[in-house]
């Protein structure tokens, strides 16, 4: 059975462009995700933090402490 609608040569082309844009936008997507944080790093930074701000917090105790008397 023949195609009632046989498509042009231009349209062929625009859905052609369009999904070269589309694929474009998807490699873009991909590029961004590759860029975001591991579980890992986030898990070490927020250690990193504890631990910083546990050693910060014991510096202005004692530093108080030896100042109030």
């Amino acid at each position: 059975m023949p195609d009632d609608h046989p498509l042009s040569l231009s349209q062929i082309g625009q859905i052609r462009g369009g999904l070269y844009a589309i694929r474009d936008e998807l490699e873009g997507v991909k590029a961004q995700l590759g860029r975001l944080p591991t579980r890992s790093y986030l898990a070490r930074t927020a250690l990193g933090i504890i631990f910083a701000t546990t050693i910060l917090t014991t510096l202005s105790i004692i530093w108080f402490l030896h100042y109030a008397r």
